[in-house]
């Protein structure tokens, strides 16, 4: 699960396929966010980067609380289909590990100048910690 911190806006992103597996444009396409609180947030329309490649940019205003978010992409037309994902939000200043990400990639044989697991690291770090 992604890890995004709180008060930060981020970029959401989905690809639409026809029946044959090929990127295609749907008719249309809209973003759904469900907070941790259980209201939502409609998002009509998307930003087509190309066929069957789309974006959502998510104000930080719209990311307001701690917790699992979800995302459920829904597109209607030829790449019709709806896909969702889940994502959590943390606050950063009451983040705080048993284990530092450091002491982690030590512990795992990962060289400290190695970055691109380091959000996975802290995703396991953080549940470790509130257990």
């Amino acid at each position: 699960m992604s890890r995004f911190p709180l008060g930060q806006p981020l970029r959401l992103s989905t690809k639409t396929y026809d029946l044959a597996g090929v990127l295609a444009n749907p008719t249309s396409i809209s973003l759904t966010l469900t907070k941790p609180d259980g209201t939502t947030v409609a998002y009509p329309s998307p930003t087509n980067d190309g066929v069957g490649l789309f974006h959502q940019d998510i104000p930080a205003s719209d990311l307001t609380l701690a917790g699992p978010y979800r995302q459920t992409w829904t597109a209607l037309g030829v790449a019709a289909g709806v896909d969702w994902a889940p994502f959590d939000v943390y606050d950063p200043a009451e983040e705080r590990f048993v284990l530092s990400v450091q002491d982690a990639k030590q512990h795992l044989n990962i060289p400290a100048s190695v970055t691109a697991d380091d959000d996975e690291l802290k995703f396991f770090l953080a549940a470790t910690t509130r257990v």
